[in-house]
């Protein structure tokens, strides 16, 4: 595996009570403990892996600060789906973290958060399998996704493939 899942998972989100203006930086934790479950609703890179994707915190701690994320993706090789467990931990600035991949803790990737409102999406960027930028929103969403976060993550991250079909997921 490789890269950034997060929401990378989130994923990977958002979710709060306020509004972030156009200056703030995201916050990271913030954004995972405020949303247990999200969906990949979009995706730059159209391999498929984010197809039907979805991610459940399943684990945090605050000293230090870690995070665990169930992510259910596509396996390219047989179009079935198969869990990832992704452990991470705070990055560099607080829109950044380090994640690896199953038990693989040797090979650490970075995610970057570059958008949350913290009450219905964030887009997450980084290496997960090849470069990409992801919209995640809250689960309950997935089939209602504000014009708001579909917008951030056009002027954020440019064309998307969508990885979420009402009919398919």
């Amino acid at each position: 595996m490789g890269a950034w899942t997060l929401y990378l998972i989130g994923t990977i989100l958002c979710f709060s009570t306020g509004i972030m203006s156009q200056g703030d930086t995201p916050n990271a934790f913030k954004i995972f403990t405020s949303i247990p479950d999200a969906v990949a609703i979009s995706d730059t890179n159209a391999d498929g892996i984010f197809e039907c994707a979805s991610a459940k915190l399943t684990d945090t701690k605050d000293n230090p600060e870690e995070a665990t994320y169930e992510m259910t993706l596509m396996d390219g090789a047989n179009a079935d789906k198969k869990p990832v467990t992704f452990h991470i931990t705070p990055g560099e600035t607080l829109d950044r973290i380090q994640f690896y991949a199953g038990d693989n803790a040797d090979v650490k990737e970075v995610g970057q958060f570059l958008y949350s409102n913290y009450k219905s999406c964030s887009i997450i960027k980084g290496e997960y399998e090849g470069n990409r930028c992801l919209l995640f929103v809250k689960k309950e969403l997935k089939d209602d996704v504000p014009q708001e976060c579909v917008e951030k993550f056009g002027e954020l991250c440019g064309v998307a493939v969508s990885v979420h079909d009402r009919d398919l997921c």
